[in-house]
């Protein structure tokens, strides 16, 4: 799950500094995620983490956030300058995958949830349906997302169907909003939209909820300053 900030602090260095030290410290947290993406039998299933004993022991149970900073870090790092050409290939697999597997298993028979690895129901990876209005955009993103590596154009013909439901449900979170890192994964959904999608219309539609949502982030930015910053607190 951090391998996803991990990736986009690391990129973000480089954009900064140009320092080529980074691109094996990008590599490495690639070769990382990789692992959780293939260490299973079930192609498309992303691991939340590999045990280092054995490098092949693993929860059976992924997750909604999981995908989302995978998808997106796969993405940045695909088109940053820092990817190697072997790191490429994989992602183009690993991603069509992940698509393929979506296509599969988050329909309405399964209440539009990905499976967890033995198939069973999976807790925190409902795609559709009945979800909050910042979990909208996961599905889409990741057909978009795989429209974008992959290049083929049915992924892109999913992401349109499901695309003006999410972005409408997404204008619907709250102000009161109760959780920061929910913030985080919209933005990462709407950013990927934003930067892929050619239409003018929806990219001001990202655009007018992204600041929005910037306006929030710095909201708790100061509720926290302000907490941590109470005397009761310091005494303590």
């Amino acid at each position: 799950l951090n391998a996803g900030t991990f990736m986009e602090a690391i990129i973000a260095r480089y954009n900064e500094t140009d320092d080529d030290n980074l691109s094996d410290i990008a590599h490495k947290i690639y070769k990382g995620m990789e692992l959780c993406a293939t260490v299973s039998d079930k192609k498309g299933f992303v691991a939340r983490s590999v045990s280092p004993i054995d490098n092949k022991s693993h929860y059976q149970n992924s997750s909604r956030d999981q995908y989302t900073h995978f998808i997106y870090a796969c993405y940045i790092y695909y088109h940053s300058k820092l990817c190697r050409e072997s790191d490429r290939k994989s992602i183009v697999k690993i991603i069509d995958d992940i698509a393929k597997l979506c296509i599969k298993e988050v329909t309405k028979e399964n209440n539009y949830t990905l499976l967890r690895e033995d198939g069973y129901p999976q807790i925190a990876c409902e795609m559709w349906g009945n979800i909050e209005p910042h979990e909208f955009l996961r599905l889409p993103m990741i057909y978009l997302t795989a429209y974008d590596i992959t290049r083929k154009s049915e992924y892109y013909d999913f992401y349109l169907k499901y695309r003006d439901t999410a972005l409408s449900k997404t204008e619907e979170i709250s102000d009161d909003c109760w959780a920061a890192y929910i913030l985080l994964q919209v933005q990462y959904s709407l950013k990927l939209v934003y930067e892929i999608d050619n239409d003018i219309d929806i990219k001001n539609q990202c655009q007018k909820i992204m600041n929005r949502l910037a306006d929030l982030s710095t909201r708790f930015s100061k509720d926290a300053e302000e907490y941590f910053m109470a005397d009761d607190i310091i005494d303590k």
